[in-house]
């Protein structure tokens, strides 16, 4: 009898123990939603960054290429920032929220962000004195940078900036010249086009 009130007594200390010590680590779950979501292009990645949430000891990160959703569940992140390395092409819509060991915390606001596809040269050709390059829009782009170089694996030299979707070089390199283009916008910049080239 005194074996089995010793036992029983050591399961109430066991079972006590377990229970202060579940209360004493217990966390509510994050009250404050994520804010002040920025973003950038850079290359074919988009950057994702936000201000800290008090409690917080991660984040879930969730995308959709619709404002109204389905929105997936992409990374839970345990720093302030993520990266998407696969967004979809134009319109990205991302949604964010805190979370503990408590539980997760209220949902961001939408944060939407145009992701340029990478720009495609649709034409280079020698025209007198001249090489003639020109390219197809790239939804989101503000502007494109040319690059060129006399070899395919580079270096390339920054040539111009431009509004428009052609460019002419006026003094193209003797023998073969590749070209490649970058779309730019406030948020960033695309991936680089794939190079081409012509010989002058």
């Amino acid at each position: 009898m005194k074996k089995i009130q010793s036992t029983l007594t050591s399961l109430f200390l066991v079972a006590t123990s377990l229970f202060i010590f579940n209360a004493c680590n217990f966390e509510d779950p994050p009250t404050k939603a994520t804010e002040h979501i920025e973003a950038v292009q850079v290359g074919s990645h988009i950057i994702l960054q936000w201000d800290a949430v008090p409690e917080a000891r991660s984040y879930r990160v969730y995308s959709s290429r619709n404002s109204s959703g389905p929105f997936e569940l992409i990374g839970e992140p345990s720093t302030t920032n993520f990266t998407d390395q696969n967004p979809f092409h134009g319109a990205n819509f991302y949604k964010i929220s805190a979370a503990n060991a408590g539980g997760f915390g209220p949902q961001s606001s939408i944060f939407s962000m145009m992701f340029m596809r990478t720009p495609n040269i649709t034409s280079v050709r020698v025209v007198g004195s001249r090489i003639e390059i020109n390219w197809a829009s790239v939804p989101g782009a503000n502007n494109f940078r040319v690059f060129r170089s006399a070899n395919a694996a580079g270096p390339f030299t920054y040539m111009a900036t431009r509004t428009v979707h052609w460019f002419d070089d006026l003094e193209p390199l003797s023998g073969n010249n590749h070209y490649r283009i970058v779309a730019i916008n406030n948020t960033g910049e695309s991936a680089p086009s794939p190079v081409v080239f012509v010989n002058f």
